[in-house]
């Protein structure tokens, strides 16, 4: 799981937010849907793999909002 929510979160990481293109945000609409799903699955299990990602040295700026 930790993998999975590292791999999205370095995902959005190299997306310039403010030029995005039409591809870009059909990227960014697929990677909410799986975090979506990944938390029904998870509940509140989902905080402990979300750690990965609060220790990675670029802020999140999208998945815990999703979650």
């Amino acid at each position: 799981m930790e993998e999975i929510l590292l791999s999205i979160h370095l995902y959005l990481v190299t997306i310039d937010h403010d030029n995005k293109s039409s591809n870009d945000d059909m990227g960014i609409r697929i990677v909410k849907t799986v975090t979506n799903e990944i938390v029904k699955l998870k509940r509140e299990a989902i905080w402990e793999p979300y750690k990965v990602i609060q220790a990675h040295s670029t802020p999140d700026q999208h998945i815990q909002r999703w979650i």
